[in-house]
Formats: structure tokens, C-alpha cells, sequence
């Protein structure tokens, strides 16, 4: 999916723009739309376009600013500039700076938007692929040497469904592990349709296995859409399995003692909770207590208390309008970088980032025929 800016200060030209790229026949998320160029400049920290329609004559920052400021950074980004007759002596300088070329507003029309988003479409298709299936020297796949046979994919994918038939989570997982590397093999060229896939597979495991008090499924979209590379979506996969083990144990019976407890820490997760003060909450023996959590939960209290805290941190980086450092403190983190370490450890990316993907998702509005 191609994500496009449109930037102009006038109404009538961005909303024109808007009902091309409807018509057309590439599927396009629009971002904005921005009125000028501070606003554009914004939008594209947070949401990377990968190509942009702007004005060149603009109140506050114009198009050339715009496009100076955003090649500093990211210079292969692609602008299109939209002019007017009288204002070429712009576009000279606009080329010289890297704008990728120009069109007169009296001549946008659903053919020549169509055949821009078509070939910038394939550009980024092609980057992204190359990309997508680039591996870092020290991530564990990079040093793959595939000495086993090629596997058909769609088959691999009948194999690992029949497993979550069977109920067998390791399993499960072994059959993912082994359906990423075959896509780093093949590497197939549609990257988006790759994630779809992976995306939905993704779901029906956690639909099946999920015993946790979240809905994980939400959140499957919002990370496996937005990886960049294949060894983010391999993190990302890796993490999300250690969470369903971790909530395997809620399928079995727990005794009073530890639904007592487990009740407590639900209700105090924010305060400095003791193993000494839930011993004393059940009239238990603290070592005994520990022992018994551990039996029953699968984990020992701290590792316990802290998936609480950062589960309910997700939430409300999902679901509120606080400040992240206000969400470490609501959840027994007075300490924003130990909050911030723990949380990346846990859900795979910091709160951020986390919550900068969160509202992409909320604020993007996908775009297709």
C-alpha cells in the first residue's frame, strides 16, 4: 500500500487530488491532508509518506522549505510539486534541491494522478522488497544457511494450520519460524500481501491460544503491518508466542490462594507491591507462597506483576490521551527509562514508537477503489 501527502493550501486541489487517487487502481493510504508546510513537515516525521503532492507557494512554509527540510533527512523521498504557470522559476530550484518532477495543476486528472501513484508504486514496491528481506549481520536469521529443502509456502501454511488444530503451541511456533524463512528464501515481490498473510495467520493462533486479558488480535495488524523488515516481523512473531506461553497457565485451576492473589495484584499492579505483603494478604508462609505461585501461575511474582503493569500500560497507550511518562508512573514505574527499557522488552518496541504506530492506525485512512 502506497502512503501518500497532499499538501496545499488550497481546498479545492487537495480534495481534487483526493478523488484521483480514489479512482484509481492503487491501493493508497492518505496521510493529512496538510494546508502548508510546517503542517506537512509533521506528518511526515510521524507517518513516512512515501510519496508526496505539494504546492510550491504556501503560507507559513512553502514547498521549496518543505522539500529542503524533508531531503536532509530523507533524501529519496518522492515529491511531486504542483505549479502554476507563473511560478517556474521555482520549479528550477525545486529540481535542483530533488524534487522527483512537477505538474501544473490545470493539467491534474484521474489519468496523469493514476500514472504517478503507478509509477512510484512500483519504485517503492521494489525498495521495499529489497528491504523487506535485508537481514542485519547480527539478527539469528541473517546467519541462516538453509541447508534444508525448499518448502512450498501454501503448503507450509496447511502444515502449521493442521498444528493449531492439534493444539500444539511449540509446534505452532516451529512451523512459523520455519514459514518466515522460507519467505526470506522465495522473498515474493508483494511485501504487503506477504504481511496480510502473516497478519491473518498470526490471528487465528492467537484466537485459538489466547488466554490472556487482552485481545491480542488487536494489536497483530497494527505491528505486523507497519514492519519494515523481516527480522522485525521474526522479533515481533518470537514475542508474541513467549505472551501466549506465558498466559497458557489461566486454562488450568488455580487454588484460593493464588486467585486471591492474582486478584490483588490486579487491583494494586500500580503500587510497590511485596511478596511479603501478598504472603500476608493469604496468611501464607512467604516461601511457600512463592513456591505455590510459581507451580500454578508458571512464573515467579516479579515477572507476574511486571506483564500486568506493561499489559495495562498497551491499554492505555491505546485507549488514552496521557502523557507517556504520566502511563509509567500510573502503572508502578516512577522511573520513565526503566519503564521505557521493560516495555520494549516486553511488547518489542518502546512506548513511543508503540504509540506512534497506534495513531497511525487511528489517524490514516486507507484508501482504495
Amino acid at each position: 500500500m502506497l502512503k501518500v501527502l497532499i499538501v496545499d493550501d488550497e481546498a479545492p486541489t487537495r480534495e481534487w487530488i483526493e478523488f484521483c487517487i480514489r479512482n484509481s487502481n492503487v491501493e493508497c493510504e492518505i496521510i493529512g491532508p496538510a494546508t502548508n508546510g510546517h503542517e506537512a513537515l509533521e506528518l511526515f516525521k510521524q507517518h513516512l509518506p512515501q510519496l508526496i503532492f505539494t504546492d510550491i507557494e504556501m503560507p507559513s512554509m512553502d514547498g521549496i522549505e518543505l522539500l529542503r527540510s524533508i531531503k536532509v533527512d530523507y533524501p529519496s523521498a518522492n515529491i511531486v510539486l504542483l505549479t502554476c504557470h507563473n511560478n517556474f522559476s521555482y520549479v528550477r530550484d525545486a529540481m535542483r534541491l530533488g524534487a522527483a518532477e512537477y505538474i501544473l495543476k490545470s493539467e491534474i486528472s484521474k489519468e496523469t494522478v493514476a500514472d504517478f501513484l503507478e509509477k512510484y508504486n512500483s519504485i517503492v514496491q521494489n525498495q521495499l522488497q529489497h528491504e523487506f528481506y535485508s537481514i542485519p549481520k547480527h539478527f539469528p536469521l541473517g546467519e541462516a544457511n538453509f541447508t534444508g529443502e525448499p518448502q512450498d509456502i501454501d503448503l507450509l501454511t496447511k502444515k502449521i494450520m493442521k498444528k493449531i488444530e492439534e493444539r500444539q503451541l511449540d509446534s505452532v511456533e516451529h512451523g512459523v519460524k520455519e514459514l518466515i524463512e522460507q519467505l526470506l528464501r522465495s522473498k515474493p515481490s508483494d511485501v504487503h500481501q506477504v504481511k496480510k498473510e502473516v497478519a491473518k495467520l498470526l490471528r487465528i493462533i492467537v484466537e485459538i491460544f489466547d488466554k490472556s486479558p487482552l485481545d491480542l488480535r488487536d494489536e497483530i495488524d497494527l505491528f505486523v503491518m507497519e514492519c519494515s523488515y523481516i527480522s522485525q516481523l521474526q522479533e515481533y512473531t518470537e514475542t508474541l508466542f513467549r505472551r501466549l506461553e506465558k498466559y497458557a497457565f489461566a486454562s488450568n485451576k488455580l487454588s484460593g490462594y493464588i486467585s486471591t492473589v492474582l486478584e490483588y495484584i490486579g487491583k494494586h499492579y500500580a503500587n510497590p507491591i511485596t511478596l511479603n505483603e501478598l504472603a500476608g494478604v493469604v496468611n501464607l508462609n512467604t516461601d511457600y507462597l512463592s513456591r505455590l505461585f510459581k507451580e500454578e501461575v508458571g512464573c515467579n511474582f516479579i515477572t507476574y506483576l511486571t506483564q500486568v503493569r506493561l499489559e495495562n500500560a498497551a491499554i492505555m497507550l491505546r485507549e488514552t490521551d496521557m502523557k507517556i511518562y504520566e502511563i509509567a508512573e500510573a502503572v508502578g514505574y516512577p522511573n520513565l527509562s526503566y519503564f521505557s527499557r521493560n516495555f520494549k522488552r516486553y511488547h518489542g518496541v518502546n512506548p513511543f514508537e508503540f504509540k506512534r504506530l497506534d495513531d497511525d492506525a487511528l489517524v490514516s485512512r486507507r484508501v482504495s477503489k
